[in-house]
Parts: C-alpha cells; structure tokens; sequence
C-alpha cells in the first residue's frame, strides 16, 4: 500500500537509503522516512528515492510513501509489505500525528 504525500524532506542527502530487491532481482533506492511502532508493531516509512528527488525540486510533485512491517531483530530483520489496507491507513495516520507533534 502506498500513500500519495508531497516529499518535505528539507535535504535529501542526510536522508538514509535502503535498497530493496523485487521478485525480478531488481534493485530500487527508497530513503527512510522513519520507523514507527503500533501495537507492538514496527512499521518502516520509505519513499522512491527518485520520486523524491522530483519532489524536492518541483513544489507540486508527489511521492508515494510505502509502508512495510518490520520483523525479526538484527540480522535476521526482513520487511515486509503491509496489504491491508485498514491496517496501512491506521498505521500511516499514526505516523502523520507522531510526526507533526516532534
């Protein structure tokens, strides 16, 4: 699931890129947006590093936001897509609130 939000990421250099392999073994760039526990839950917020950098240069651009489950500890940490979209929407607002307020 992934939720259209304007980039407001101020300088995209200090931001943390993750990259992610699909099915197909190819390679895509996110930047780390935040990670953010719900019910016991870690969620991990990424955004299309290309997308996002679309968006710091152009004011009406949007960047999709993703949101995974993260499992596991360590070494052993996978993510995982987040489908339901009830869940997804919760969790995103969450995150919204948490970030407006810090």
């Amino acid at each position: 699931m992934a939720k259209d939000i304007v980039n407001e990421t101020e300088d995209l250099e200090d931001c943390e890129i993750i990259t992610l392999e699909n099915d197909d073994g190819e390679e895509r760039d996110f930047l780390h947006i935040g990670t953010y526990e719900y019910n016991k839950e870690w969620f991990v917020f990424l955004q299309d590093a290309e997308q996002a950098a679309r968006a710091a240069d152009d004011e009406d651009a949007e960047c999709e936001v993703y949101i995974y489950k993260l499992v596991g500890e360590g070494d052993d940490e996978q993510l995982f897509p987040v489908e339901d979209d009830d869940l997804a929407e919760t969790v995103y607002n969450e995150f919204i609130k948490f970030m407006e307020e810090e």
